[in-house]
């Protein structure tokens, strides 16, 4: 494609280039295939990051980009962005009219701005440059495009480019064609062994989505720093996740997993009782329509992006550092002792006698509010609880994560269960997000003026609490909370931002490279 070349040699020309960050669109998934491939071997040699995601453009953007779908030979166009929004002007870019060429180089030699490509196949092309034989061996950061269709030894030849990256998105593979995931991660490991930032984004159920966790199991013991693992629909398991993390336990700082289901619980058991370094530890949990595809198969019991409760607190948490942590709670329902008939807990007058069965309930949810408590580096909470029915299953009755509150934990001990002492040691705590909400049955009865006074005295960072959904609801001891946390120059926000529960994965860097 002539338009291909321009933009290869253009690169090329850019001698001090340091940043390529480009997002590129084919009306043809056959035609994206080999266009990342093609722009590697131009790269100068001074790169230091190097992204190219290509996708394909939706026929409705067509006539925005004046492309005419009905003609093969003009439906061949790529445009390219990259991160920034700032202006081309400031950031080295320029927007290319149907007859200007392409020439020169960029004032910034980071050339870390937009660049935008129309009618590129009216540009006149010069002279092609020479592709470059060397490796890029200062390269430190690669997004590499999706490789479907790509045999091992393409795979490799792409990564023996670049030796010594330490930061890397991996590239989606093909389940549907005899590629061997191993072999292909071992392939990226050998040639890229200082590797220490991981994240992958699946796409799709027909792609090799156990690739990240392959290339963890090869990499270096305790090398890995940083991972983020998005929408992966393989089962890990405990012994899996032994295979894994447990090989980075002691330099593996962060940990996000979106999306990932089915989970089980005692990998995450595992996470939580091994991995001592940990900082950043997020299990994002998927939809809750996505229980619909795994709940009614027994073998998935307990699986999903959660923790049943019994995994969480059935030893103590090695990861006392976090100070980011996002985690679903699975709970059974509690019900009344069989042929007994009481009012909840909660309606009772203190002092409450509980029976054998609540008393079972709040000994393991007293546990896990201790083990939370104990994070003192804590700032960011999101903890969400997952309700099951009695016997371990869903009901269309039992409500969402975002509609309850965790039993006792937002309430002092006042002849009732209530926990919230415990949690006493989060001075550092600025956000409080999941199942807290301040309008359930018991939180409306027992949160009220003492429970903020004690949220005043003991969370003085505050800044976000999900308490309410509207800002009409909140009570009047909240009202006095947020003009106390005002008065500490503190902007305290209790009402739910609707957005925060919406199922969108951005593809950009999981940790933003410096």
């Amino acid at each position: 494609m002539a338009e291909l070349e321009v933009l290869a040699t253009t690169i090329q020309s850019l001698t001090g280039l340091r940043r390529l960050d480009l997002g590129l669109y084919t009306f043809s998934a056959r035609e994206g295939r080999p266009i990342g491939s093609y722009l590697l071997r131009y790269c100068p040699p001074s790169l230091e990051l190097l992204r190219v995601d290509v996708g394909d453009v939706q026929l409705s953007l067509m006539e925005e980009y004046g492309f005419d779908s009905d003609s093969e030979d003009d439906s061949n166009g790529d445009s390219e962005d990259g991160d920034e929004s700032e202006s081309e002007e400031e950031e080295g870019g320029e927007v290319l009219g149907d007859d200007e060429s392409v020439t020169g180089e960029s004032e910034d030699p980071e050339m870390d701005g937009e660049v935008y490509v129309s009618n590129i196949n009216h540009l006149h092309v010069e002279a092609a440059v020479e592709r470059r034989t060397a490796p890029l061996v200062h390269l430190k950061a690669f997004w590499c495009w999706d490789l479907l269709g790509h045999s091992e030894k393409e795979v490799r030849e792409i990564f023996e480019t670049c030796p010594n990256i330490e930061q890397l998105h991996l590239p989606n593979l093909s389940s549907r064609l005899d590629v061997d995931t191993t072999m292909i991660a071992r392939a990226i490991v050998e040639s890229c062994p200082k590797v220490n930032t991981l994240q992958f984004y699946g796409q799709g159920s027909d792609t090799k989505i156990e690739l990240p966790f392959k290339v963890l199991e090869l990499l270096p013991e305790q090398q890995v720093q940083q991972a983020c693992i998005r929408n992966f629909h393989i089962e890990l398991d405990e012994q899996m996740a032994r295979g894994v993390f447990l090989r980075h336990s002691t330099t593996l700082h962060t940990l996000i997993l979106q999306g990932c289901s089915p989970t089980d619980s005692a990998a995450i058991r595992v996470i939580l009782a091994e991995c001592g370094a940990l900082e950043d530890l997020r299990f994002i949990h998927t939809n809750h329509k996505d229980y619909e595809a795994i709940w009614p198969y027994p073998d998935l019991y307990g699986k999903g992006c959660g923790i049943l409760l019994a995994d969480a607190v059935a030893a103590p948490w090695a990861c006392t550092k976090l100070k980011r942590l996002e985690l679903l709670v699975r709970i059974n329902e509690l019900c009344a002792e069989p042929g007994l008939v009481r009012v909840a807990y909660f309606r009772r007058e203190a002092p409450v006698e509980l029976t054998p069965t609540e008393t079972r309930f709040f000994e393991s949810l007293e546990r896990l509010y201790r083990q939370i408590g104990s994070l003192v580096e804590l700032q960011h909470l999101d903890l969400q609880l997952d309700l099951m029915s009695s016997d371990g299953g869903r009901h269309e009755d039992i409500p969402t994560s975002s509609e309850v509150s965790f039993p006792g934990m937002l309430n002092l001990d006042m002849g009732r269960p209530g926990y919230l002492e415990l949690l006493g040691g989060l001075k550092k705590l600025r956000e409080l997000r999941g199942s807290v909400r301040a309008d359930t049955y018991e939180t409306t009865l027992r949160m009220g003026a003492l429970e903020a006074y004690w949220m005043r005295d003991h969370w003085p960072e505050l800044e976000l609490a999900e308490f309410f959904f509207k800002g009409s609801d909140i009570t009047q001891p909240f009202r006095w909370l947020q003009e106390q946390q005002r008065q500490r120059g503190r902007n305290l926000k209790l009402v739910v931002p609707y957005s925060l529960y919406e199922d969108c994965v951005e593809r950009v860097w999981a940790f933003p490279p410096k």
